[in-house]
Protein backbone atom coordinates (compact mmCIF):
# COMPACT_ATOMS: atom_id res chain seq x y z
CA UNK A 1 0.00 0.00 0.00
CA UNK A 2 1.12 3.16 -0.69
CA UNK A 3 0.16 5.47 2.41
CA UNK A 4 2.22 7.28 5.49
CA UNK A 5 0.56 4.07 7.48
CA UNK A 6 2.81 1.74 5.00
CA UNK A 7 5.79 0.39 5.54
CA UNK A 8 8.66 3.29 5.61
CA UNK A 9 10.99 0.50 6.36
CA UNK A 10 13.91 2.69 7.14
CA UNK A 11 12.25 6.08 8.61
CA UNK A 12 12.18 5.93 12.58
CA UNK A 13 10.17 8.33 13.55
CA UNK A 14 11.65 8.61 17.38
CA UNK A 15 14.55 10.17 15.88
CA UNK A 16 15.15 13.87 16.51
CA UNK A 17 16.61 14.14 12.87
CA UNK A 18 15.41 12.41 9.42
CA UNK A 19 17.20 9.74 7.61
CA UNK A 20 16.32 11.57 4.10
CA UNK A 21 15.84 15.28 3.16
CA UNK A 22 12.70 16.33 2.31
CA UNK A 23 11.73 19.09 -0.45
CA UNK A 24 7.53 20.12 -0.24
CA UNK A 25 6.20 22.11 -3.03
CA UNK A 26 2.26 23.41 -3.83
CA UNK A 27 1.57 21.97 -6.72
CA UNK A 28 1.82 18.94 -8.91
CA UNK A 29 3.19 20.88 -11.82
CA UNK A 30 6.05 21.86 -9.28
CA UNK A 31 6.81 18.56 -8.60
CA UNK A 32 7.11 17.19 -12.34
CA UNK A 33 9.62 20.34 -13.35
CA UNK A 34 11.96 19.19 -10.48
CA UNK A 35 11.92 15.03 -11.91
CA UNK A 36 12.57 16.86 -15.21
CA UNK A 37 14.46 19.50 -14.79
CA UNK A 38 16.21 19.13 -11.35
CA UNK A 39 15.87 21.17 -8.62
CA UNK A 40 16.66 25.09 -9.24
CA UNK A 41 17.36 27.79 -6.94
CA UNK A 42 15.20 30.81 -6.51
CA UNK A 43 15.85 34.39 -5.04
CA UNK A 44 14.11 33.82 -1.77
CA UNK A 45 13.15 36.74 0.61
CA UNK A 46 14.23 36.78 4.26
CA UNK A 47 14.34 39.29 7.07
CA UNK A 48 17.74 40.41 8.02
CA UNK A 49 16.20 42.66 11.05
CA UNK A 50 17.90 40.13 13.88
CA UNK A 51 21.41 41.15 12.79
CA UNK A 52 20.59 45.31 13.91
CA UNK A 53 23.15 46.29 11.37
CA UNK A 54 24.30 50.05 12.22
CA UNK A 55 23.30 52.70 9.16
CA UNK A 56 20.99 50.50 7.51
CA UNK A 57 17.47 50.33 7.24
CA UNK A 58 17.35 46.89 4.98
CA UNK A 59 14.66 44.89 6.18
CA UNK A 60 15.07 41.65 4.17
CA UNK A 61 17.44 40.44 1.45
CA UNK A 62 16.74 37.61 -0.85
CA UNK A 63 19.38 34.81 -1.12
CA UNK A 64 19.30 32.16 -4.34
CA UNK A 65 18.80 28.79 -2.63
CA UNK A 66 17.15 25.24 -2.64
CA UNK A 67 15.92 24.67 0.85
CA UNK A 68 15.11 20.91 2.81
CA UNK A 69 13.81 19.95 5.88
CA UNK A 70 15.59 17.63 8.07
CA UNK A 71 12.34 16.27 10.28
CA UNK A 72 11.12 13.16 10.68
CA UNK A 73 8.06 12.05 9.09
CA UNK A 74 5.56 12.27 12.26
CA UNK A 75 6.70 16.30 12.38
CA UNK A 76 5.49 17.02 8.60
CA UNK A 77 2.17 17.88 8.59
CA UNK A 78 2.81 21.68 10.29
CA UNK A 79 5.72 22.07 7.60
CA UNK A 80 2.97 20.89 4.71
CA UNK A 81 0.74 23.56 5.42
CA UNK A 82 3.21 26.06 5.45
CA UNK A 83 4.79 24.71 1.69
CA UNK A 84 2.44 22.54 0.41
CA UNK A 85 1.58 18.86 -0.07
CA UNK A 86 3.45 18.00 -2.95
CA UNK A 87 6.99 16.52 -1.97
CA UNK A 88 10.13 14.26 -2.49
CA UNK A 89 12.39 12.87 -0.24
CA UNK A 90 16.10 12.29 -1.06
CA UNK A 91 18.58 10.03 0.53
CA UNK A 92 21.14 12.18 2.98
CA UNK A 93 24.16 10.48 1.53
CA UNK A 94 23.03 12.04 -1.84
CA UNK A 95 22.38 15.87 -0.20
CA UNK A 96 25.83 15.78 1.70
CA UNK A 97 27.33 15.03 -1.15
CA UNK A 98 25.89 17.97 -2.94
CA UNK A 99 27.12 20.20 -0.02
CA UNK A 100 24.00 20.93 1.57
CA UNK A 101 24.51 22.85 4.79
CA UNK A 102 22.24 23.20 7.86
CA UNK A 103 21.19 26.59 8.59
CA UNK A 104 22.65 28.72 11.85
CA UNK A 105 19.44 29.86 13.64
CA UNK A 106 20.34 33.02 15.64
CA UNK A 107 18.89 35.60 17.53
CA UNK A 108 19.96 39.17 18.18
CA UNK A 109 21.18 38.52 21.61
CA UNK A 110 23.06 36.22 20.46
CA UNK A 111 27.42 35.18 19.97
CA UNK A 112 26.79 34.33 16.16
CA UNK A 113 24.74 37.33 15.50
CA UNK A 114 27.27 39.77 17.21
CA UNK A 115 29.98 37.90 14.96
CA UNK A 116 28.61 38.14 11.78
CA UNK A 117 27.66 41.70 12.50
CA UNK A 118 31.51 42.59 13.17
CA UNK A 119 32.26 40.62 9.90
CA UNK A 120 29.92 42.77 7.53
CA UNK A 121 31.44 45.97 9.30
CA UNK A 122 35.18 44.88 8.28
CA UNK A 123 33.82 43.92 4.44
CA UNK A 124 32.53 47.28 4.46
CA UNK A 125 35.51 49.15 5.39
CA UNK A 126 37.78 46.59 3.15
CA UNK A 127 35.36 47.98 0.47
CA UNK A 128 36.44 51.30 1.03
CA UNK A 129 40.12 50.97 1.76
CA UNK A 130 41.29 47.61 -0.05
CA UNK A 131 39.37 47.34 -2.70
CA UNK A 132 41.14 44.48 -4.81
CA UNK A 133 40.92 42.43 -1.68
CA UNK A 134 37.46 43.25 -1.12
CA UNK A 135 35.27 40.74 -3.34
CA UNK A 136 37.11 37.55 -2.12
CA UNK A 137 36.13 38.83 1.32
CA UNK A 138 32.98 40.25 0.86
CA UNK A 139 31.69 37.02 -1.08
CA UNK A 140 33.10 35.19 1.84
CA UNK A 141 30.64 36.88 4.58
CA UNK A 142 27.71 37.10 1.94
CA UNK A 143 28.14 33.57 1.75
CA UNK A 144 28.34 33.09 5.33
CA UNK A 145 25.18 34.95 5.61
CA UNK A 146 23.23 32.83 3.38
CA UNK A 147 23.26 30.12 6.23
CA UNK A 148 22.16 32.02 8.82
CA UNK A 149 18.65 32.60 9.79
CA UNK A 150 16.71 34.31 12.73
CA UNK A 151 15.60 32.11 15.52
CA UNK A 152 11.98 33.00 14.86
CA UNK A 153 10.94 36.35 12.72
CA UNK A 154 8.48 37.40 10.20
CA UNK A 155 7.96 34.78 7.15
CA UNK A 156 7.40 36.73 4.10
CA UNK A 157 4.44 36.91 2.43
CA UNK A 158 4.85 36.08 -2.01
CA UNK A 159 1.35 37.06 -2.74
CA UNK A 160 1.39 40.39 -0.72
CA UNK A 161 5.44 40.80 -1.10
CA UNK A 162 5.47 42.10 2.63
CA UNK A 163 6.50 40.25 5.86
CA UNK A 164 3.63 39.04 8.09
CA UNK A 165 3.17 40.86 11.30
CA UNK A 166 2.74 37.51 13.13
CA UNK A 167 6.31 35.68 13.99
CA UNK A 168 6.86 32.61 13.51
CA UNK A 169 9.64 30.13 15.04
CA UNK A 170 12.24 29.31 12.05
CA UNK A 171 13.76 26.90 14.10
CA UNK A 172 11.48 24.09 13.83
CA UNK A 173 12.11 23.62 10.09
CA UNK A 174 15.47 22.38 11.11
CA UNK A 175 16.63 23.81 7.42
CA UNK A 176 19.32 22.44 5.21
CA UNK A 177 20.06 25.03 2.27
CA UNK A 178 21.27 24.81 -1.63
CA UNK A 179 23.30 27.52 -2.26
CA UNK A 180 24.91 28.25 -6.11
CA UNK A 181 28.32 27.29 -6.85
CA UNK A 182 28.62 28.72 -10.06
CA UNK A 183 28.09 32.76 -8.82
CA UNK A 184 31.24 34.60 -10.44
CA UNK A 185 29.82 37.67 -11.94
CA UNK A 186 26.03 36.52 -10.18
CA UNK A 187 24.03 38.42 -7.78
CA UNK A 188 24.60 36.81 -4.09
CA UNK A 189 21.65 38.56 -2.99
CA UNK A 190 18.88 40.99 -4.52
CA UNK A 191 17.52 43.91 -2.49
CA UNK A 192 13.78 43.98 -2.04
CA UNK A 193 13.21 46.61 -4.79
CA UNK A 194 14.65 44.07 -6.84
CA UNK A 195 12.55 41.11 -5.41
CA UNK A 196 9.45 43.12 -5.60
CA UNK A 197 9.67 43.74 -9.70
CA UNK A 198 9.29 40.50 -11.55
CA UNK A 199 10.48 41.13 -14.64
CA UNK A 200 13.58 41.68 -12.59
CA UNK A 201 13.30 38.79 -10.46
CA UNK A 202 12.07 36.33 -13.14
CA UNK A 203 15.25 37.54 -15.37
CA UNK A 204 17.98 36.72 -12.24
CA UNK A 205 16.37 33.19 -11.55
CA UNK A 206 16.80 32.27 -14.90
CA UNK A 207 20.87 33.48 -14.75
CA UNK A 208 20.81 32.04 -11.71
CA UNK A 209 19.57 28.84 -12.71
CA UNK A 210 21.19 28.54 -16.03
CA UNK A 211 24.32 26.57 -14.43
CA UNK A 212 23.05 25.79 -10.92
CA UNK A 213 20.82 23.35 -11.50
CA UNK A 214 20.81 21.08 -8.35
CA UNK A 215 20.84 17.17 -10.47
CA UNK A 216 20.35 13.78 -9.06
CA UNK A 217 19.78 10.25 -10.20
CA UNK A 218 16.47 8.08 -9.84
CA UNK A 219 18.59 5.92 -7.21
CA UNK A 220 18.97 9.28 -5.09
CA UNK A 221 15.09 10.01 -4.81
CA UNK A 222 13.52 7.49 -1.39
CA UNK A 223 10.09 9.55 -1.79
CA UNK A 224 7.54 11.31 -3.43
CA UNK A 225 4.54 12.32 -2.18
CA UNK A 226 1.43 13.14 -4.38
CA UNK A 227 -2.27 14.23 -2.64
CA UNK A 228 -4.34 11.57 -3.76
CA UNK A 229 -4.21 8.24 -5.46
CA UNK A 230 -5.79 9.25 -8.60
CA UNK A 231 -2.94 11.70 -9.32
CA UNK A 232 -0.31 8.93 -10.50
CA UNK A 233 -1.37 8.48 -14.19
CA UNK A 234 -1.70 12.03 -14.08
CA UNK A 235 1.59 12.86 -12.89
CA UNK A 236 3.57 9.90 -14.77
CA UNK A 237 2.59 11.16 -17.86
CA UNK A 238 3.64 14.74 -17.52
CA UNK A 239 7.67 13.17 -16.57
CA UNK A 240 9.90 14.11 -19.79
CA UNK A 241 11.26 11.69 -21.99
CA UNK A 242 14.18 10.68 -20.30
CA UNK A 243 12.51 8.77 -18.02
CA UNK A 244 12.06 5.15 -19.35
CA UNK A 245 8.60 2.68 -18.93
CA UNK A 246 11.09 0.97 -16.14
CA UNK A 247 12.13 4.22 -14.84
CA UNK A 248 8.42 4.98 -14.31
CA UNK A 249 7.80 1.81 -12.53
CA UNK A 250 10.22 2.48 -10.25
CA UNK A 251 8.93 6.20 -10.00
CA UNK A 252 5.90 4.71 -9.20
CA UNK A 253 6.50 2.86 -6.04
CA UNK A 254 8.25 5.35 -4.74
CA UNK A 255 4.89 7.27 -4.10
CA UNK A 256 3.31 7.84 -1.31
CA UNK A 257 0.34 9.99 -0.54
CA UNK A 258 -0.69 12.56 2.36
Amino acid sequence: MNSLDSDYHEIKDEKESADYFFHYTTKIDHLVSIMNNYFMPFYCMESIEYLHLPESNIEGMAYPLVCFCDLPLSRHKLHKDKFGEYGIGMKKKWGINKLLTPLIYSHPKSITSTSLNILIKISESIKKNLPDDFNKFNNSVSLLLMYFKSYEGKQYNKELKVFDESPIRFYDEREWRYIPLNVNGLKLSLEMSEHENNVTLDKENKIIQKNNRLKFNLNDIEFLFLKENTEIDLFLSKLSPKYSEEDKKEIKKKIRFN
